[in-house]
């Protein structure tokens, strides 16, 4: 509709603001979280990238002896929401039918344990 053209527009003029937000926060972040870096995985963007980060994507890694629960449970009990990567694991998913239990998609399982956003 028109209004929502209008608020979109107006929004538009905020863009710039936004990305150095998520940009700064992404920053903030992943310098909080980097002397737990033999413990996680921590996101990088790609080369030849500025990403406007949508969220912080870690993964935890299977040698650390961390429980993904246990550290999902810390980081809600103290005010910050979390998200899991996916819905489980996308190969148990009916559209994978014909490759499950080949070992195309091996590492997929290890993201159920270790990965949430």
């Amino acid at each position: 509709t028109d209004m929502q053209a209008a608020i979109g527009c107006e929004q538009l003029k905020k863009f710039p603001s936004f990305i150095e937000r998520r940009r700064h926060n992404w920053d903030r972040l992943r310098a909080a979280l980097e002397p737990a870096a033999d413990k996680l995985i921590l996101p990088e963007p790609a080369a030849n990238s500025r990403p406007s980060w949508f969220g912080f994507l870690i993964s935890v890694k299977p040698e650390s002896g961390l429980d993904r629960n246990a550290v999902t449970r810390y980081i809600e009990d103290h005010n910050v929401q979390t998200r899991l990567l996916f819905s489980g694991n996308l190969i148990k998913h009916p559209c994978f039918d014909q490759i499950r239990g080949t070992d195309a998609y091996r590492v997929a399982g290890e993201l159920t344990n270790t990965t949430l956003s």
